[in-house]
């Protein structure tokens, strides 16, 4: 083989070696973008200098453990926060309006839950959106501003397509795994424990799309959740009051492109 020749097959391998390490980053890039910290605007709390927190509940509605969650807040007259996913909406219409009936805020927690949203491109993740918010529509007459992600996570390009939407995204800064059912006694200190000015707390009345979920212990816990809080000189309000934002909007919920 030529000297040239030899430089053309080094040169060769040079290139499809380089162009692998690209593909692998991309790669790379592409399975960590839900866990990068830019582009997604995520609203964790609200302000600490003022002794107010947001109860949030997410996954619902469920029967029977929303409707007792409702009238367990009733008895302490505070409001709170429902991130419902689309899919228990249509199943459970009559109860996504008794939580509006009840006076709370219904937001949007996606239509299918699916641990591969963020991977998902922008017009599935908005046609997602968008079930979640015809479904709630449709059962409650509200357009919801405010949008949870499942399980949190939030690629560069879902938040970006989401936010073209005019939705607030939402998460939290008070995290106690009540869904793992760890007993009702941990459940009551991580939430004390993780509680604090401006506090968005994450609990959940449902379980993804799970028909049947036993919430037994959040409904157990949370009476003493709610007055050990307020022993200490804690407002409940909801996610829409903490962030001093409108809860719901007039836009039509199915009309602005990506």
């Amino acid at each position: 083989m030529s000297a040239q020749g030899v430089v053309v097959k080094i040169t060769r391998r040079r290139i499809f070696a380089a162009a692998a390490v690209l593909l692998t980053l991309v790669l790379l890039l592409y399975l960590c973008a839900p866990y990068l910290p830019f582009g997604t605007q995520v609203t964790a709390h609200g302000s600490r200098s003022e002794r107010t927190v947001a109860l949030t509940f997410d996954d619902g509605p469920n029967a029977p453990y929303t409707p007792q969650v409702l009238q367990i807040l009733d008895h302490y007259s505070i409001k709170a926060t429902f991130f419902v996913i689309g899919a228990n909406v249509e199943r459970h219409p009559e109860i996504a309006r008794l939580i509006v009936d009840h006076g709370h805020q219904i937001a949007n927690h996606s239509e299918s839950h699916s641990n591969y949203l963020p991977y998902w491109t922008p017009g599935q993740i908005v046609k997602d959106y968008r079930s979640t918010q015809k479904a709630i529509r449709d059962a409650t007459g509200l357009t919801p501003r405010f949008y949870r992600a499942p399980h949190g996570r939030i690629s560069p390009w879902m938040g970006w397509s989401l936010r073209r939407q005019g939705l607030v995204m939402v998460g939290w800064d008070c995290s106690v795994s009540d869904w793992k059912n760890p007993g009702v006694d941990k459940l009551i200190r991580r939430v004390l424990d993780g509680t604090h000015s401006g506090s968005i707390i994450l609990l959940h009345d449902g379980l993804d799309l799970n028909e049947n979920p036993d919430r037994s212990q959040l409904v157990q816990a949370l009476p003493t959740i709610i007055e050990k809080l307020q022993g200490e000189g804690y407002k409940f309000v909801t996610v829409a009051q903490l962030l001093k934002q409108e809860p719901y909007t007039t836009a039509p919920y199915a009309t602005r492109g990506l």
